[in-house]
């Protein structure tokens, strides 16, 4: 549901991913609300049983009395948490993609018993599945990360693993300096080699998945709280491409004047 809205160019806000330790609350509750065209409550019984949850849905509704329906939409579902994803990688064989499990052992995705595999793998059951509705893009189809606003983040997390895995980007551009350099970029082009021009389009908003433990990275939520308070949830950026073709590791990047 999440990954939808945002594909379809709404920007949210989700308690699970963007509230963590260290950041206040009720302060990203109020912006939340305050700023939202609406506030849905997915409604679970961890949902409907938390205090917080109540806090949400009851500002929503103080927010817009003269028309609540309008502000809060309810969706009532179940709860189903998925813990391990990050322990797993894929990568493509032809167009048929191969699952790497955490004991070393691999299954095809066209496998019969990739399922189960998974399912064993997650503790839950699982289908493995294409995404035919809604493609695996948060906002855009490139999305990019300076060495830079890495320095950046470790400037300000000194004891904190920052390593650009934590953030998935397609593409690691090094820069100088200990800045976000790429959020200056956003409205131009940036040529890539010899062909490749992408338009820098926004910046990347961050949720909790750069918290998570993944292999040789420890859970740290130290490093959501720190680019919420300093950048505003934002930490790197999405592009779209304007001119595609092949690209390689030590490629030069230019921008265009």
């Amino acid at each position: 549901m999440h990954a939808r809205r945002e594909t379809a160019g709404y920007r949210a806000m989700l308690q699970a991913w963007d509230f963590v330790p260290g950041t206040n609350f009720i302060e990203f509750m109020d912006r939340g609300v305050s700023r939202s065209a609406a506030v849905v409550a997915v409604l679970s019984q961890r949902y409907v049983d938390s205090p917080y949850g109540r806090l949400e849905w009851q500002a929503a509704l103080q927010a817009d009395k003269g028309n609540p329906t309008g502000r809060l939409v309810t969706v009532r579902v179940e709860d189903c948490q998925v813990d391990g994803l990050l322990g797993l990688e894929a990568a493509y064989r032809a167009d048929i993609p191969e699952i790497i499990l955490r004991d070393g052992s691999r299954v095809l995705g066209t496998d019969p018993n990739v399922h189960a595999a998974l399912s064993n793998a997650l503790g839950l059951s699982v289908t493995l599945a294409r995404e035919d509705a809604v493609p695996h893009l948060d906002a855009g189809p490139v999305h990019l990360i300076t060495t830079a606003a890495l320095a950046w983040l470790r400037a300000a997390l000194p004891d904190s693993q920052i390593d650009e895995r934590r953030f998935r980007p397609n593409l690691v551009i090094e820069a100088p300096g200990a800045v976000q350099v790429e959020q200056e970029w956003i409205g131009k082009i940036l040529t890539i080699g010899d062909r490749v021009r992408l338009r820098v389009a926004d910046p990347t908003g961050r949720c909790r998945m750069v918290t998570l433990a993944q292999p040789g990275l420890p859970p740290d939520p130290r490093v959501l709280a720190s680019i919420i308070r300093d950048a505003d949830s934002g930490f790197g950026v999405y592009a779209e491409v304007v001119v595609p073709g092949a690209i390689a590791r030590g490629d030069c990047c230019r921008l265009a004047p």
